[in-house]
């Protein structure tokens, strides 16, 4: 299931849309659909593009899936949404427990999953009960630069992947036909791990997928892992923390990166087809 929690200003709706059904486009070579969940529902005629009224998906829905792909940007709408909502009341941790899969991304993820993101400040360093540390598994410093013009280098610009890791990830590089974007500094408020991991656990640790590029090369953000995944063995589950904004990135390195996410998400699952359903 896609969770559309994503409060659309640039890029539209229809466009930022649009990129989600072809990034998902390898769910259909294990299911004959997937199910769409809209946080944000259509303001009359469009106007606004989306209410900012919030409605998160019970546990029941997201309890009839296995796999959820999780689209969030915790800087709009004054931190309420769905992922928010999702967090607090325990629900995502319940589904996470009980083995379910999560690719989760946008902008301040933990911010956006903190206790009070009112309060939460960067740099932070996640407590060990927090949803960032528990499931992002998120054991070191993160921080994430505000952007101005008058502040520029620690921009991002676009995603390094771990070749160490695996060689099916793509480079993932700005769009900027896409807008929502700077195209001298790139993107703002992107979440970069900034010191060492500290994950007690040696005998599950988290495979660091992507590193942050800065505009200027010097930026302290520069080769600091900003993207991960980890396989809980005990309970099963899987999860897929990016802390940027995937839609922002050429169609083609997209498509690469869901034929990644999908098939790790899937590879020891057996097909199981869903209704068409849209919210």
């Amino acid at each position: 299931m896609l969770v559309d929690d994503f409060f659309d200003t640039l890029p539209r709706d229809i466009d930022h849309d649009a990129t989600m059904n072809m990034v998902l486009q390898r769910v259909l070579a294990y299911t004959d659909t997937f199910y769409v969940f809209n946080c944000f529902k259509a303001g009359w005629g469009g106007e606004p593009r989306e209410l900012k009224t919030v409605e998160e998906p019970p546990l029941s829905e997201l309890s009839r899936y296995k796999f959820l792909v999780w689209d969030a940007d915790a800087t709009q709408n004054q931190f309420d949404t769905g992922l928010r909502r999702v967090v607090e009341d325990g629900i995502l941790d319940v589904y996470l427990k009980g083995g379910g899969r999560l690719w989760l991304f946008g902008r301040e993820i933990v911010r956006g999953s903190s206790d009070n993101p009112e309060q939460f400040s960067y740099p932070s360093e996640p407590s060990p009960e927090s949803f960032a540390a528990k499931y992002l598994k998120i054991s070191g410093e993160v921080n994430r630069p505000v952007i101005t013009p008058l502040n520029q280098g620690d921009g991002f610009k676009w995603a390094i992947p771990n070749r160490k890791h695996s060689d099916a990830l793509p480079t993932l590089n700005l769009d900027l036909a896409k807008g929502g974007m700077s195209p001298t500094y790139g993107l703002s408020k992107i979440e970069a791990v900034t010191t060492a991991m500290q994950d007690p656990d040696l005998e599950q640790r988290p495979d660091t997928l992507y590193f942050y590029s800065a505009n200027y090369p010097t930026s302290i953000y520069n080769r600091k892992a900003c993207a991960f995944r980890f396989h809980d063995v005990y309970a099963g589950s899987k999860v897929i923390y990016m802390g940027f904004p995937i839609h922002m990135f050429y169609d083609t390195q997209l498509e690469s990166l869901g034929v990644y996410a999908v098939d790790w998400m899937y590879e020891d699952m057996g097909a199981s087809p869903a209704r068409v359903t849209r919210r």
